[in-house]
């Protein structure tokens, strides 16, 4: 296969998903494939895939497509997974030893021969078949075994230097992990791993996802022992509202659907429509409306059977410039729960000496309301 100097990076990095999903169809037995059904399966126009594998060559043929097998064998060779190149891992730490053991690098044009760290209580330690060795080691071991590349698990604050030793043992290639952009060696070949900028990319797509426009609800949720009479009457400005939450039926990975009715018989009731979606820990996106009492006898025809209504007393109180709501349930003498909603989930939030906390459960579903109406269960 010819080499071209002026392939563009972006074909380079997508010789390995041609590769990966040919093996695919070759495992389902398909013998061959139109540049057009290759599209389909990869999402990548018809025309992309031509002008990729032209860079290397002709394959294919007018009318016939590609030979599936044929196609990964080339490949394959234009990758060098047949060359077996010997390898190191320098880091034997959590990520390291994860790589060892779930990467196989036989299948990847690469061979493992040698795992090293500098930690002494990591020396012998088995990964796979290999025992790590110590730093001290390396030299001896690149002399006699004359690794061509390196895969660098180790910190930041490390890697220059390590790197710079590696490259005057012969090692032509870092498959690097640290978190610090090698660059700069001649005829070193270096790939640079952020699994962050992976994340930070997922992230974005969900940033982009959910617009900020929306109405949020941010909140942290404790597990109390409930509070006697007498102790909320002692709380100063304390003020309590009966509520009846009804849980809706929604369509599979919509929002929640709840109609909840509040007030006092004394003061009367209010009616209100609202769909929850849970955003992250502790934040949410909630859009509530006022219904009028028809409405809401409309949409409870529409309550879900397993999840009878919730009926709890809310208590509203200030500590410290902090607004609170204390629920109690019809169904716990023992337990309740507290609320306090946030600009942020890293707020600090001063909880009063007068309650007594069991623990933190924002974010655990199993103390959600749409689940209580199903388990009717506090449990500590």
């Amino acid at each position: 296969m010819p080499k071209n100097d002026r392939i563009s990076v972006s074909v380079i990095k997508r010789l390995p998903r041609y590769y990966r999903f040919l093996g695919e169809l070759s495992q389902q037995g398909i013998e061959r494939i139109s540049s057009r059904e290759l599209s389909d399966r990869m999402k990548l126009t018809a025309s992309q895939i031509r002008q990729d594998l032209n860079c290397f060559g002709g394959f294919g043929q007018q009318g016939y497509g590609y030979n599936v097998a044929e196609l990964r064998g080339e490949i394959g060779r234009i990758l060098g997974v047949d060359r077996q190149f010997g390898t190191i891992i320098i880091g034997a730490g959590n990520l390291g030893r994860a790589i060892a053991m779930h990467i196989n690098f036989d299948t990847r044009g690469c061979r493992l021969t040698g795992v090293f760290d500098i930690d002494p209580a990591l020396e012998g330690r088995k990964v796979g078949e290999l025992t790590v060795l110590p730093m001290t080691a390396l030299e001896e071991f690149c002399r006699r075994e004359c690794p061509l590349a390196a895969v660098l698990c180790i910190p930041k604050s490390e890697t220059q230097q390590v790197a710079d030793q590696l490259t005057r043992l012969g090692i032509k290639a870092i498959w690097n992990f640290s978190h610090y952009d090698l660059s700069g060696y001649e005829g070193m070949i270096v790939e640079n791993v952020h699994l962050g900028d992976s994340l930070l990319t997922l992230t974005y797509g969900l940033n982009s996802l959910i617009p900020r426009s929306e109405p949020h609800e941010i909140e942290r949720k404790y597990l109390i022992f409930r509070p006697t009479e007498d102790e909320l009457a002692a709380i100063e400005g304390i003020k309590r509202t009966d509520i009846v939450q009804t849980y809706l039926s929604a369509p599979e990975n919509g929002p929640m659907r709840r109609v909840r009715k509040r007030g006092t018989e004394a003061d009367g009731w209010t009616y209100t429509y609202t769909e929850k979606t849970h955003v992250s820990f502790g934040d949410r996106i909630e859009i509530e409306r006022e219904i009028d009492v028809d409405e809401y006898d409309r949409l409870i025809k529409e309550s879900l059977p397993d999840r009878p209504p919730i009926i709890k007393s809310r208590y509203v109180f200030t500590y410290k410039d902090q607004v609170f709501e204390l629920d109690i349930y019809d169904f716990s003498d023992e337990y309740a729960t507290l609320e306090i909603e946030l600009e942020s989930i890293d707020d600090e939030v001063f909880l009063p000496p007068y309650i007594k906390l069991i623990r933190d459960v924002t974010g655990d579903r199993l103390y959600s309301n749409s689940e209580l109406a199903r388990t009717r269960l506090l449990i500590p």
